[in-house]
């Protein structure tokens, strides 16, 4: 069983998001993220 056929199965309420990733030409990235504050 791969990952998209375990997710596939997974309730949504049982997800936890840990991250974000965004990617692309810097100053897009830049424009998107700008105001976000860093976790430490």
């Amino acid at each position: 069983m791969d990952y998209l056929d375990r997710l596939a199965e997974t309730d949504p309420a049982e997800m936890a998001y840990v991250g974000l990733a965004v990617f692309g030409p810097k100053k897009d990235v830049n424009k998107l993220t700008r105001r976000l504050p860093l976790v430490s």
